[in-house]
């Protein structure tokens, strides 16, 4: 008996010290995960939160706070009538310009290696400049320049869709907070707080700068500025928390059926769907609001629109709800450039995995030419006075162009040796991983479970390489790191001789081994 009970005592404190034990052996990483999805979780719901209200706020009061607002503008532009004023505050608005924006983001991209993050940032974007004129579209808005004779319109481009929200300050705060946290941020060290705190000073400057251009140059009311605002603000804290990983995880997916023929039909399907349901959302918004608001207003901002901005004839395709609805169009971007990340013939140069890039110039032409060349043409394309002709021509035309910009330009960028892929060597082992898992898929998910303990390992490590660096790291990049490494760019010569050195290794200890089993 007393041998059982001590026995049993004994048991109980092992138990207790492999509790112990266990609860101190919890992976560090996975706790600071759970404080960082507590976090991100109470900021997503804020940003929801603060859509709805602000949204809500806007259609209560808008009505009251745009008449406040043209009394206001009127004092500004009384007050700051200076030529030379007109002229920088133009220029500073044009800084949010989507011409201007578009052609940022194609030369960042060819001058960058980090594609697949701008085109993730790209397709976000477009989708969110598609939402933005759903909401123009619904609210019907007008102008402060459009309403009486207090607001002068001093904009080069006379903008005459509606204007709430505003465009500007929606996607002004989106697209600089991308090149702050991405371009420059990035390259200053993380000690340096000075210079950090001073470059995100002068982000958030020039983000409220052009809200004040908009009010100065008589495009939007205080109400359709501020709406605008927090919405951007909202989807920065979206952007980052959940869509970029979503985003990153679908394209990656559709490289892996670019990679694997079977898959392809059934994520173009998809893909398809998606692109027919929003384009069908669009065009049902606008026959609703075609045919349901009260349009006894326009008379009377035509007359205005056509005085201030020296208009013969107002082109009924540049106004009101027609305009929204063809600028619904940027939505076939996001997905051109999925489709041409599933039958792109060059998934490596999409994920920067190649070994270097030459002649800057031409590789800049071959990407503008293949991503604007189509779009020119249908733009141009007569359509007469035909809203829908209009919206299927210029559709197509963005569509094609994203599709080349992801499909053509790689191809032309590869064969005329301005871009050089990797070794191909490691090109045949990414598709003998690839045959392995559709043909073993058992072999392969065995692989798969004994390199998940060394999962926390490569965290561990990641993180410590890039502790004192100015780049930012994301873990969930992980996760795909081992399908694609095979993808990291390496020199010809350096990829052999690591190869060589590997299969040499990998020989000398298959020896070792039948050496052990023989004795």
């Amino acid at each position: 008996m007393e041998n059982q009970l001590r026995n049993q005592e004994e048991n109980g404190v092992n138990a207790q010290l492999l509790q112990h034990r266990d609860s101190n052996m919890i992976n560090p990483y996975q706790k600071n995960r759970n404080v960082y999805t507590k976090k991100s979780n109470i900021l997503l719901g804020l940003s929801i939160f603060l859509i709805v209200l602000s949204t809500i706020l806007n259609i209560l009061f808008q009505n009251t706070i745009f008449n406040t607002s043209l009394d206001v503008q009127q004092s500004i532009q009384k007050n700051m009538d200076v030529e030379f004023l007109k002229f920088l505050m133009n220029i500073i608005s044009n800084f949010v310009n989507p011409t201007i924006v578009i052609g940022l983001l194609i030369l960042i991209f060819a001058f960058s290696r980090k594609k697949f993050e701008i085109l993730n940032f790209l397709l976000y974007f477009a989708f969110v400049s598609y939402i933005c004129s759903i909401m123009k579209t619904l609210f019907a808005s007008p102008r402060p320049y459009w309403v009486g004779n207090k607001v002068s319109q001093w904009e080069w481009v006379c903008y005459q869709e509606y204007g709430n929200p505003s465009g500007h300050s929606l996607l002004g705060p989106i697209f600089y907070e991308f090149i702050l946290r991405n371009y420059i941020l990035r390259k200053i060290n993380k000690e340096n707080k000075l210079a950090r705190v001073a470059a995100t000073i002068g982000i958030i400057t020039l983000v409220a700068l052009i809200l004040f251009c908009r009010l100065y140059l008589g495009m939007h009311a205080l109400n359709q500025v501020f709406y605008g605002l927090i919405i951007g603000i909202s989807l920065i804290i979206l952007y980052r928390l959940y869509f970029e990983i979503t985003i990153k995880r679908v394209l990656l997916y559709l490289v892996r059926c670019n990679i694997d023929n079977s898959k392809k039909p059934k994520a173009c399907v998809y893909i398809l769907s998606v692109f027919l349901l929003c384009l069908i959302l669009c065009i049902n918004i606008y026959i609703l609001q075609d045919t349901v608001k009260d349009k006894s207003n326009e008379n009377q901002w035509e007359i205005q629109i056509e005085d201030k901005c020296n208009i013969k004839e107002l082109d009924p395709l540049k106004a009101f709800y027609n305009r929204c609805f063809i600028d619904c169009s940027g939505v076939c971007i996001c997905f051109s450039l999925m489709l041409g990340f599933l039958y792109s013939k060059h998934p490596e140069f999409l994920l920067g995995r190649y070994s270097n890039q030459s002649n800057v110039f031409l590789r800049s032409l071959v990407i503008t030419i293949s991503s604007l060349v189509f779009i020119v043409g249908f733009i141009l394309l007569p359509t007469g006075e035909m809203v829908f002709l209009k919206f299927f021509f210029q559709s197509i035309g963005v569509f094609a162009a994203g599709f080349c910009l992801i499909y053509l330009a790689p191809i032309l960028l590869f064969k005329y040796n301005l871009v050089q892929p990797i070794h191909k060597e490691l090109q045949s082992e990414l598709t003998e991983e690839l045959s392995t898992e559709k043909k073993h898929p058992k072999i392969y998910q065995n692989q798969k479970e004994s390199q998940e303990g060394d999962r926390f390992s490569i965290n561990a490590n990641f993180e410590n390489n890039h502790k004192n660096s100015g780049d930012d790291y994301e873990d969930h990049d992980i996760d795909f790191q081992n399908t694609y490494d095979l993808y990291k760019p390496q020199n010809t010569s350096n990829g052999t001789k690591s190869l060589q050195n590997d299969k040499n290794e990998q020989q000398q200890n298959n020896e070792k081994r039948a050496s052990k089993e023989i004795n």
